[in-house]
């Protein structure tokens, strides 16, 4: 069962203050479960969050792999930060574009189950 719609927006709303509230470098972990049959149109819909998130200063992609559990692959991005992401660069790439909730929510009408967390380098 594809996420719902309610579960999308709570996700959304988490990033923006999770991510201002880190202390880098800290990393962005991903965990995304999609159904065989909706790989191609999850990549394809990914792809403009991808882009955004790539403007966020500081931000590289540290990982990123996939698991093969026959019907249902498990995607895993492991994003690192290495300067404070600011809220006004979270605001003005997803929050207020009014284009981004549709964007947003294609990508979760594809994804099962979509996990996410901040945690930063030990030591």
């Amino acid at each position: 069962m594809a996420m719902m719609p309610y579960e999308a927006e709570a996700l959304m709303a988490r990033f923006t203050p999770e991510l201002c509230a880190q202390k880098p470098p800290f990393f962005g972990v991903n965990i995304q479960d999609v159904n065989d049959v909706n790989v191609a149109k999850f990549v394809q819909r990914m792809e403009p969050v991808r882009e955004r998130i790539g403007q966020v200063p500081g931000f590289s992609v540290h990982f990123r792999g996939v698991s093969d559990y026959g019907l249902r692959k498990r995607f895993i991005t492991i994003a690192r930060y290495d300067l404070p992401v600011r809220e006004a660069d979270m605001r003005r790439l997803f929050d207020d574009d009014p284009d981004y909730p549709a964007i947003w929510s294609a990508v979760c009408e594809v994804i099962e189950s979509y996990e996410w967390f901040t945690t930063g380098e030990p030591g």
